[in-house]
């Protein structure tokens, strides 16, 4: 078996599933991770579960760029959560808050398509490291299905705030 996973490495693995299934309902559902529902905070409780994991395992044999990404996905989480009470944002609030939950989704995968596609098939592992064209190619795709989500978002709210102001603003 190419690879193999530690007892530590497994129990990472299942922990880190969890944040990815919460995530696609959020999406699916509402159309962004509101940290106020219990999808939405069983992400974040994840999440930070999935992270916390992370710390145990290196292949490198100490602080490694995944490590790297699961503080910065817990850094973009805790903007979301202080950006309503920090009162620096303004009118942006919403769209900081929506976008970095978002962004933090992102960046959960970016680890979870690397070790994916560098780790399976068992026997014959997709690719053979993170600069693999395979892994580079999906994580391309990745970014602009991002990319194409935050605008999405971006749209949706901006749409909910005129609809809430009554319409368009007249000229």
């Amino acid at each position: 078996m190419a690879n193999p996973l530690s007892t530590l490495g497994i129990l990472h693995t299942l922990v880190s599933v969890p944040p990815i299934v919460f995530g696609v309902w959020a999406f699916v559902r509402d159309g962004r991770i509101d940290p106020g529902t219990r999808v939405g905070k069983a992400y974040v409780a994840s999440m930070v579960a999935s992270v916390v994991t992370s710390f145990g395992l290196s292949s490198t044999g100490g602080f490694n760029p995944g490590h790297g990404l699961g503080l910065l996905a817990l850094l973009l989480m805790a903007v979301g959560a202080a950006a309503p009470g920090l009162g620096v944002f303004g009118r942006a609030t919403e769209y900081v808050r929506t976008l970095t939950y978002s962004a933090s989704f992102m960046v959960l995968m970016v680890p979870g398509i690397n070790e994916t596609l560098t780790r399976l098939p068992a026997s014959k592992p997709l690719a053979d490291s993170p600069q693999s064209p395979l892994v580079q190619a999906a994580l391309a795709t990745w970014l602009g299905l991002f990319l194409c989500g935050a605008t999405y978002q971006v749209l949706r709210l901006r749409a909910r705030a005129y609809a809430h102001v009554g319409g368009l603003p007249q000229r």
